[in-house]
């Protein structure tokens, strides 16, 4: 005679011990109460969103930094312009973009292009990269006419020589010992003064890309913000 090992009523046993588990689950997440289950499933949503977003910026940056060590920015532009109009974050991006364009057109008060990337290196500059701010520095005051200004060319010398994160590793400045120099021999004193003043009332702008804004790979625009390249002023909260 066979003996079953399976437990009297197996099927409805199976059930309830189910039934029983799901219960206490439900226990379990209830214990917080609604409005605390909303808050938790609403970080994990968020932190679960950005794991393929930070990986594919990651690799999208690697790729454009590695054309424009091939001197292709013609091709590393489209992908630096994806990654700027992310915004807040993506600072370096918007610094190599703007590098770039200066790469591929002269500079001129009147040229579109040229002016483009001033406002895209100006973005990078007023969010705190350090790049960006000595590169600022450089054409505010050694750049054409209509541009030339130099208390801003002290100010963002200034805040470039103060910058922490020129201390951080892997940073290279966008300067040379010689381009510094001949920036601090332009300044007149007055100048000087005043673009020190500038910069110790100075305070970080995070530029925010116009909502529903999509980019364009193939021309780079900065979509707006011509009022960055007043003289003396600062860029608008976008």
């Amino acid at each position: 005679m066979m003996i079953s090992t399976v437990p009297p009523f197996g099927s409805a046993f199976r059930f309830a011990l189910l039934s029983l588990s799901f219960v206490v689950f439900l226990a379990g997440c209830t214990a917080d109460g609604p409005r605390e289950r909303q808050k938790k499933r609403a970080e994990m949503t968020e932190r679960l969103s950005q794991i393929p977003t930070v990986d594919i910026s990651s690799r999208l940056y690697s790729q454009a930094l590695d054309l424009k060590a091939q001197n292709k920015c013609q091709e590393a532009t489209p992908l630096f312009y994806q990654l700027s109009m992310r915004g807040n974050g993506f600072e370096l991006a918007q610094y190599h973009l703007a590098d770039c364009i200066f790469k591929a057109t002269s500079p001129s008060a009147t040229s579109t292009q040229w002016l483009d990337g001033l406002i895209w290196m100006r973005r990078a500059a007023e969010a705190g990269a350090p790049e960006a701010q000595g590169t600022l520095a450089l054409i505010y005051a050694t750049g054409p006419d209509g541009i030339r200004d130099l208390t801003e060319a002290a100010m963002w010398v200034t805040l470039f020589e103060k910058n922490p994160a020129r201390k951080k590793p892997g940073f290279s400045s966008p300067i040379s010992s010689a381009q510094l120099a001949r920036i601090n021999q332009a300044l007149t004193s007055d100048a000087r003064r005043a673009g020190e003043q500038r910069a110790e009332n100075w305070k970080k702008i995070l530029w925010t890309p116009v909502q529903g804004a999509r980019p364009n790979a193939v021309a780079p625009r900065s979509e707006g913000g011509i009022q960055m390249l007043t003289p003396g002023g600062r860029p608008p909260r976008q």
